[in-house]
């Protein structure tokens, strides 16, 4: 059996009270770091706004598009209103037709979109 000195004994108590502090600065950095992630996903969840918001459907929509502003045109369909009239003229020409419910201009947009 070794004997003990009173500095070793001091020594453990200290590598002891060490060991704690890291454990408790560990759960505390662990808590931020979950609590960031959480609030990050919090943001990006609540922070959404609708881009596509028209209570429009359908043809009315398409209506809405061709009299809108430019910017909206090629946003949602990806080209400008010229071209897109320009393609919808020529599809007419090759054999594409409305349907019984959908419109010609309308079929090319949800093609497009």
């Amino acid at each position: 059996m070794a004997i003990i000195s009173p500095t070793s004994l001091q020594l453990q108590k200290i590598r002891k009270k060490a060991i704690k502090r890291r454990k408790k600065l560990v759960i505390i950095l662990g808590s931020l770091i979950a609590g960031c992630a959480a609030a990050t996903v919090a943001q990006s969840i609540l922070g959404v706004k609708p881009v596509h918001n028209s209570i429009l459907r359908g043809d009315a929509w398409i209506v809405e598009l061709l009299d809108g502003h430019p910017s909206r045109m090629y946003n949602n369909l990806g080209m400008h209103k010229h071209v897109f009239c320009q393609l919808t003229r020529d599809l007419r020409l090759r054999g594409l037709d409305n349907s019984r419910s959908v419109s010609t201009e309308e079929q090319v947009a949800i093609f497009l979109y």
